[in-house]
C-alpha cells in the first residue's frame, strides 16, 4: 500500500444525526470564517468557556456532552459534528446547562457512567424539558471511540491517534469535523481487536471514497503510533497518510495543512493551549464549523513553527484568528503575536535614477571645397557651464566663414547662433593647428566653445571656404550631448510588476526594462534635452505590483513612488 496526501471528500452528516434533528443538519451546513473578527471566546473556566463556544455557532438543536475533567472519551467528540459542552462527573454547571436549555432538544452523551454519571443524565433530561439523552460508551477510551464511530455510520476516511495523549487527537478535531471522519484511538505497537474490526467492517463502505481507496490518516508521529501499526492497516487494503511533526506544535501545523488542502484554503484559526486538554475538546467543533485550522501555542509564547505557518497564511487569516481559553491559557501577547505574524506585508519601493552623461556637444569645421566632412580637420566642443555645455550645445547654430580679420562678426545667444569670421592665409594654406589658435583666442567664440584639432587634421587653402557640421550631418567624430538614464526599482520583497510609468515632463518615455524578483531596472528613452530628463525630487514613478508569495497582496493600482 501507499501512504499518499489528503484528498478532498465530503459526505451527508450521519444518518444516526439526521434522524434525531430532521432538517436541521441540512440546512446548517459549516461556514466559513469570511467576516470573522479576531476574537477570544472564553469563560471563567472551562466549563464557561465551552458553553461560548458553543453559543458561537447556529444552534443545531443538539449536542455532545463529554466530561470535562478527562479527556480520553471527549478526543473523539469532534467528529459528532455537535457542539461539544463539558460536565463534572456527578454535576452540570451552570454554564452548561444554559446552553443546554437553549438549544438541545437531543444530547448525545460520550462516555460511560464512570465519567458521566446517570444522575447527570436525569439533570440533562431535566434541564432539556425532557428532551432525548442518549449514551455512546464502551468499557474503556477505545471502544468509546469506536461506539462513537460506530454511531457515525460508515466512512472513507478515519483519523488514528494514539489515546495514551491528547494533543494530536485535538489538533485533528477540526479535520475530523471537515471530513466527518471518525477518531479512533490506539495504543501499542498493534491495532485493538475492536479498531481493527471496525475498520474492516465500515471503512470504504459509504460508496463515495476518492479513487474507492479508503484511507486511515494517521495523527503524530512513529512514536506515538508506530510503523507497525500502520504496515498492518496496509495488509488490510486500507491506505495510510501519516500526519505528523517533531513535537505536538508541529504535527498541529501538519494538521492545519491537510485540512488546508481538503478546503481549498486556509480560511482561519484557532490558538488553543498545547498542554492542556479541556478548551481543546470544545474548541475542535466550532473550529470545524468555521473551517478553522486548530493550532497549539503555549501560555506565554507561540512555536517558532505554529508562527511561522501564519505568516504563510498571511492573505487568508488576516482578521480571522481566534483564541479558545482565558488569558492564563493562552495569553493576549500570544494572541497579539499571531496577529501580527499573519499580516502580510505591504509591497513597497525604492526608486532611484542614475545618469550617465555623453559629455558636451561636438562640432565639427573641415574644407569646404572638397565636400568631404569626414575629414574632421577641427573640432569645436562645448564649454562646461557656458551657454553652450551639455544640451545646450546640441541648439547652437555655428558659421565659420573666410574673411580678412579673425572676428567674431555675431552672437546671439537668443537664437543660439555664432558667427565667426577667420583670414586664411593665401600664401601658405591653413592648417588645423593654426585654426585652433586663432579660434581659441577670439574672446567670445573661445567663451562658448574650445576649439582642438579633430582626428584628421589638414589644412585650408585661399578660397576653400569652411564647413561645419555636428551630429545631425553623421560626419565622422561629431556628437550630440545627451544623457543616458536608468531606474532602478528595489522592492521589499519579491513581486510580479504589472504595469508601471514615469510622470514628468511629457517627454519621459520608457525605453525598456527588465528584472526580477525583488529588484527591476528601467532604462529610460536617451535625452538630448532637459525636458527628457528624469530630475530626482521632482519627477515620480507609478507602479502596480503584487507579491509573489501572496498574489492577493498589491499596491494600490498605479502607486505613487517618489524618485530619489
Amino acid at each position: 500500500m501507499t501512504t499518499r496526501i489528503w484528498r478532498a471528500k465530503r459526505r451527508i452528516g450521519a444518518a444516526a444525526l439526521v434522524a434525531l434533528i430532521g432538517s436541521t443538519l441540512a440546512s446548517a451546513s459549516p461556514v466559513t470564517a469570511a467576516g470573522h473578527e479576531d476574537s477570544r471566546l472564553a469563560g471563567a473556566d472551562r466549563y464557561e468557556t465551552a458553553a461560548a463556544l458553543a453559543a458561537d455557532r447556529p444552534c443545531l438543536g443538539a449536542a455532545a456532552v463529554v466530561n470535562g475533567s478527562n479527556f480520553p472519551d471527549g478526543l473523539a467528540a469532534a467528529s459528532t459534528g455537535l457542539p461539544v459542552l463539558l460536565v463534572q462527573q456527578d454535576s452540570v454547571p451552570a454554564a452548561t446547562a444554559d446552553y443546554l436549555e437553549w438549544c438541545a432538544g437531543h444530547v448525545v452523551v460520550i462516555g460511560g457512567e464512570s465519567v458521566v454519571s446517570p444522575d447527570v443524565v436525569d439533570d440533562i433530561m431535566t434541564i432539556t424539558g425532557g428532551g432525548t439523552v442518549e449514551r455512546l460508551a464502551g468499557d474503556d477510551r477505545y471502544s468509546t471511540a469506536v461506539a462513537v464511530a460506530e454511531w457515525g455510520g460508515g466512512a472513507c476516511d478515519v483519523i488514528l491517534a494514539t489515546g495514551e495523549n491528547f494533543p494530536d487527537a485535538l489538533a485533528a478535531g477540526s479535520l475530523s469535523y471537515a471530513a466527518q471522519a471518525p477518531i479512533l484511538l490506539t495504543s501499542g505497537s498493534a491495532l485493538r481487536a475492536d479498531v481493527k474490526a471496525w475498520l474492516a467492517d465500515n471503512m470504504g463502505h459509504f460508496g463515495d471514497c476518492d479513487l474507492d481507496v479508503p484511507t486511515v490518516h494517521i495523527v503524530g508521529g512513529t512514536s506515538a503510533v508506530p510503523a507497525s501499526i500502520e504496515t498492518e492497516i496496509n495488509t488490510m487494503g486500507i491506505d495510510t497518510n501519516r500526519i505528523a511533526g517533531a513535537n505536538r506544535y508541529e504535527t498541529a501545523v501538519a494538521v492545519a495543512e491537510t485540512l488546508e488542502a481538503l478546503q481549498g484554503g486556509a480560511y482561519c484559526a484557532v490558538l488553543v493551549n498545547g498542554n492542556g486538554f479541556a478548551d481543546a475538546l470544545a474548541a475542535g467543533p466550532w473550529a470545524g464549523w468555521y473551517s478553522c485550522s486548530i493550532q497549539l501555542t503555549k501560555v506565554d509564547s507561540i512555536p517558532a513553527t505554529t508562527a511561522a505557518w501564519h505568516a504563510s497564511h498571511c492573505e487568508g487569516l488576516a482578521g480571522r484568528i481566534s483564541v479558545a481559553g482565558g488569558t492564563a491559557v493562552v495569553s493576549d501577547a500570544v494572541h497579539i503575536g499571531a496577529i501580527a505574524a499573519a499580516t502580510c506585508t505591504p509591497v513597497e519601493l525604492t526608486a532611484t535614477v542614475s545618469t550617465t552623461d555623453s559629455g558636451n556637444a561636438t562640432w565639427t569645421v573641415w574644407n569646404a571645397s572638397t565636400g568631404d566632412c569626414d575629414s574632421d580637420t577641427v573640432r569645436l566642443t562645448g564649454i562646461d557651464g557656458s551657454g553652450a555645455g551639455g544640451f545646450a550645445g546640441n541648439g547652437w547654430v555655428i558659421d565659420v566663414s573666410e574673411g580678412d580679420v579673425n572676428a567674431v562678426t555675431e552672437l546671439d545667444y537668443d537664437t543660439k547662433y555664432l558667427e565667426v569670421s577667420i583670414d586664411v592665409d593665401a600664401e601658405d594654406g591653413m592648417t588645423a593647428a593654426q585654426f585652433v589658435e586663432i579660434w581659441n583666442g577670439l574672446s567670445e567664440a573661445n567663451l562658448l566653445f574650445a576649439a582642438s584639432v579633430g582626428e584628421g587634421g589638414g589644412t585650408w587653402a585661399s578660397g576653400d571656404g569652411f564647413g561645419e557640421s555636428w551630429s545631425d550631418s553623421g560626419c565622422d567624430g561629431t556628437a550630440t550631448a545627451f544623457i543616458d538614464q536608468t531606474i532602478s526599482m528595489t522592492f521589499n520583497q519579491a513581486v510580479t510588476v504589472a504595469d508601471f510609468s514615469v510622470a514628468g515632463d511629457e517627454d519621459v518615455e520608457l525605453a525598456s526594462w527588465d528584472g526580477e524578483g525583488d529588484a527591476y531596472t528601467i532604462v529610460m528613452v536617451t535625452a538630448a534635452s532637459s525636458t527628457g530628463l528624469v530630475v530626482p525630487g521632482a519627477a515620480v514613478l507609478y507602479a502596480a505590483a503584487c507579491s509573489v508569495a501572496f498574489p492577493s497582496v498589491c499596491t494600490d493600482p498605479m502607486a505613487e513612488w517618489d524618485i530619489g
